[in-house]
């Protein structure tokens, strides 16, 4: 009997010192991984860490922890953090104690590790109002950390489920959030990072309108410290928009992607990914639509001669629109034979340039040596197919390519140097029963009264229409089964089925853009100004603070050209668009705005080429005169044109003060 009661003692014993050295162990291990994180987190940016001290105890232990999340150099992310911490009182340090309980068995839903931590986070004072309906003592989100034998880290996020409101300055909004938790997990290393964040339901809902996500997954595998190696799962079964203000309903349905990618370059990634969607529906103002089962899938490569490529395939099983229904729209692109390192250096100069720090001229001459490498070994852009299939399988279909084989470049300002290297062929296919069902359907649409042999006539009325015109153009090929044309172009030349249309000399000389900045409508057709002829008035030269105030130029406003023509929507008048009205060269100073106004018996209009760009008014001088106000001027040339909205001439008065 003594010697089972001694033999038990020494059990006890012995498991109690085991137990107690493990932990004297594991609270050594801790300390050493702890200490080991604080060298690989400083080491790879985006946290700082100010504190980050251990204290072991025999069964668990303090962790005292000062960290900061900092957005590195990146400038979005540095304004990102600014406005977060100044406008919405957000911190990105987080300072505390937290106690740490030892393994071997810490609980939880990793139950055997080193050592597990719980730490809420509760939201701060400063923003208490902003979710009313939290209650007081709960935390916005709680973290729990499990450190395992392995060394490597399991984070796990669960945000508070929460329905309520959400008030931001004098903004509100309904809100609902359920089921947000965030995982991460990070070896020893850092040389992989696995992310994976999920929703259940985030619904917001200012007044109006209703947005809400259902059951939305990320998985995001990184595979080493550098994040060369990506790996990215997305699911995601609703996504809802609901807007009573512009009545319209937007609604996505059962989104599955996957994609694995390598970085070849800086700016370069090879692999593809995969991706499907169910259903895309949309409603405005009562006119519905719907897309049914799209899928896509995309690929880049180096092929065997060390060439870049990639290429992308799409396809919309169904498309409806009211009543219309199309089967089968598919898409195909690919680019082949890319210089990879002169497309490397050319995507880095884009993306790491600041073009406010760099000198222009250094920029432009930098951008123009990256094309040329790229254009000398004649990299191809296809649109493989671009097809419908409405009544037969690709009964409307377009394909083209292009590829350049001229010389190098040597100013990238005049694209017609480009154009007439370029080699470009395109044909297009169209089903005679195909375009009349699109007839038909269009017709429909427009006229919901046109039905059976009403609509048929139509129909038939429509199309010989449509071919009549085409045939008139002589680049069409018609028959009874399909219409059909080609286009190329090369060495200069534009051919349209055969026939030669124009050269691309013949086509820059009738679209020829201004050769200054400014906003254009994009189709504009307008002429070359002369900007280097001299003023057809007055050539005035003024410092700040000149005397007397206003300066005033008589001239005669107005001309043949129309601004809106010349510059876009936002310009209106007629003026001569080949010499400013008058030239001021202005020494600006730091104390005044310039101010130019034009008054007239007319309906006067100004157009002004400002050191920063263009500026157009009508009548905010008022009596239907215009008026342009420059808060902070700078030195230089403003050319000045007076216009008259009706047209014609008139007598006017250009005045230029300070304010």
């Amino acid at each position: 009997m003594k010697k089972a009661v001694a033999g038990l003692l020494i059990l006890v014993t012995l498991l109690v010192v085991g137990w107690v050295a493990s932990a004297f162990y594991i609270g050594r291990q801790i300390e050493a991984a702890l200490a080991d994180y604080e060298i690989l987190f400083t080491r790879s940016g985006g946290l700082a860490v100010h504190q980050l001290d251990y204290e072991p105890g025999l069964f668990n232990g303090q962790l005292h922890y000062d960290l900061e999340i900092q957005p590195g150099t990146d400038s979005e992310a540095i304004a990102f953090v600014n406005a977060l911490q100044q406008e919405l009182g957000v911190s990105l340090r987080f300072s505390g104690t937290a106690q740490v309980s030892h393994g071997p068995l810490v609980g939880g839903s990793q139950p055997i590790a080193l050592a597990r931590m719980e730490l809420p986070y509760r939201l701060p004072e400063a923003l208490r109002d902003s979710l009313p309906q939290l209650p007081a003592d709960a935390p916005l989100f709680t973290i729990s950390s499990v450190l395992r034998f392995d060394g490597s880290l399991h984070n796990h996020l669960a945000g508070m489920d929460y329905t309520g409101d959400l008030s931001i300055d004098n903004d509100s909004a309904e809100l609902t959030l359920s089921g947000l938790t965030v995982d991460v997990d990070i070896d020893p290393q850092l040389s992989s990072t696995h992310i994976l964040f999920a929703v259940d339901t985030l619904r917001l809902a200012p007044e109006g309108v209703d947005m809400a996500i259902e059951n939305l997954l990320l998985d995001l595998g990184i595979d080493d410290g550098t994040a060369t190696a990506l790996r990215v799962d997305t699911a995601m079964r609703r996504f809802l928009v609901n807007s009573e203000l512009t009545a319209t309903r937007l609604e996505v349905e059962n989104l599955d992607g996957h994609s694995v990618m390598t970085r070849e370059r800086p700016s370069i990634w090879l692999g593809g990914g995969e991706g499907t969607l169910e259903r895309i529906a949309l409603e405005v103002y009562g006119v519905s639509g719907e897309l049914r089962d799209l899928s896509g899938s995309s690929q880049a490569s180096i092929d065997d001669n060390g060439r870049y490529q990639a290429s992308s395939e799409s396809l919309v099983a169904r498309i409806t629109a009211g009543n219309n229904v199309v089967n089968d729209f598919a898409v195909d692109f690919s680019l082949n034979n890319i210089n990879l390192d002169a497309y490397s250096d050319l995507m880095l100069l884009t993306t790491s340039t600041d073009p406010s720090q760099a000198d222009p001229d250094f920029i432009l001459q930098s951008v123009l040596d990256g094309i040329n490498r790229l254009l000398a070994d004649q990299p191809v852009l296809s649109l493989d197919r671009l097809s419908l299939s409405v009544l037969e399988p690709n009964d409307i279909s377009l394909s083209t390519s292009v590829t350049y084989t001229g010389p190098a470049l040597e100013d990238l300002l005049q694209p017609q140097e480009m154009l007439a290297g370029l080699d470009i062929q395109g044909e297009v296919y169209l089903a005679v029963p195909a375009v009349r069902e699109l007839l038909a359907a269009g017709l429909a649409m427009a006229d919901p009264s046109l039905q059976g042999s009403a609509l048929d006539d139509a129909v038939d009325a429509n199309y010989q229409q449509v071919v009549a015109s085409l045939q008139d153009t002589g680049f069409v090929t018609i028959t009874d089964s399909a219409i059909t044309t080609s286009l190329l172009i090369r060495n200069g030349s534009v051919t349209l089925n055969g026939t030669e249309l124009a050269t691309v000399d013949d086509l820059m000389a009738m679209i020829s853009p201004p050769d200054v900045g400014g906003q254009q409508d994009p189709g504009a057709v307008v002429m070359q100004p002369d900007f280097l002829g001299d003023p057809r008035f007055e050539r005035v030269t003024l410092a700040t603070g000149f005397t007397p105030d206003p300066h005033t130029v008589e001239l005669l406003a107005g001309g043949q050209r129309t601004a809106m023509d010349l510059l876009g929507a936002n310009c209106a008048g007629n003026v001569n668009s080949a010499q400013p009205d008058v030239t001021l060269s202005y020494s600006a100073g730091p104390d005044y705005g310039l101010y130019l106004y034009a008054e007239s018996d007319v309906d006067a209009t100004l157009v002004i080429l400002t050191p920063q760009g263009w500026a157009c008014d009508d009548d905010s001088h008022g009596d239907f005169n215009p008026g342009v106000s420059i808060d902070d001027p700078v030195t230089g040339d403003y050319m000045i044109w007076v216009g008259t909205y009706d047209g014609g001439a008139a007598q006017a008065v250009l005045g230029i003060s300070e304010y």
